[in-house]
């Protein structure tokens, strides 16, 4: 698999469960059916579109009984395309791409009055935590309950040492977050969190130069990914962080009243 997928495997290591099969992986998160990417199939090469019916199908199969109600089957593309394929006929299902972005460099000093610090103990972990519950709509209590869980798992890596997570700081207040997931190979950016107030006022920079730097003063070969949907805000700002467009990961996603079809 190439870089996207590895560090998707890298950020869903400590509660997810993988099998490997011929030309794909099978990763399965039995706490939460209802997580796209963790009840899914990635793929090792992109298919056909005439192929998408027969992955939903093996991915029913895999997932016969579980209890799964959405289905995801992710794959890689070297380059950036305009738009993805057709799901193809007998799909009920939609292509949702995200572009794969790579720096490979430290950030030159910025200048800026915040304070950046790693998270340390609960009650700044609590407070990333409220953070994060602001960016979900509260009307959809399914999705805010998912966040939480998420959430709750980014900090259980971040106090086993698997993640690293940044808080910036000002006037006292915790305004952003950003976590870096990383091992000998790979480094990849957790979610990042901005409070709306503060956007567009270079936190996200400064955090992320944080971030990267230390990463990069860990191990300087690493290569630090982060990803976007395409058409997205994030897509337009991280090119000019310096992050290199690589290619872009493709996942045929759907959701369905039992297993998936």
């Amino acid at each position: 698999m190439g870089i996207a997928n590895d560090t998707d495997a890298l950020a869903n290591a400590s509660f997810a469960r993988r099998r490997a099969f011929a030309g794909y992986t099978m990763v399965e998160t039995p706490e939460r059916r209802d997580f796209f990417y963790g009840n899914t199939l990635v793929l090792d090469r992109e298919p056909d579109p005439a192929e998408h019916a027969a992955w939903v199908r093996r991915h029913a199969a895999h997932f016969a009984g579980t209890g799964v109600k959405r289905h995801a089957i992710v794959w890689e593309r070297d380059g950036v395309s305009e738009s993805p394929a057709s799901p193809g006929p007998g799909v009920d299902g939609v292509l949702q791409r995200s572009i794969v972005f790579v720096r490979r460099t430290p950030f030159e000093a910025v200048a800026n009055d915040f304070d950046i610090r790693l998270l340390d103990g609960d009650t700044e972990w609590a407070l990333a935590a409220a953070l994060d519950d602001a960016e979900t709509d509260p009307a959809d209590a399914a999705l805010a309950d998912f966040a939480r869980w998420r959430f709750d798992r980014l900090r259980d890596a971040g106090r086993a040492g698997s993640l690293r997570m940044w808080g910036l700081w000002s006037d006292g207040r915790l305004r952003a977050f950003a976590g870096i997931h990383a091992n000998a190979d790979l480094a990849r950016f957790a979610t990042p969190v901005t409070a709306p107030e503060f956007r567009r006022r270079g936190a996200f920079r400064a955090l992320c130069a944080a971030a990267v730097n230390d990463t990069l003063r860990r191990n300087p070969r690493v290569p630090i990914v982060i990803r976007a949907a395409a058409g997205s805000d994030p897509a337009i700002i991280y090119p000019k962080l310096g992050f290199e467009a690589v290619g872009e990961q493709v996942g045929l996603l759907a959701a369905t009243s039992g297993p998936a079809p």
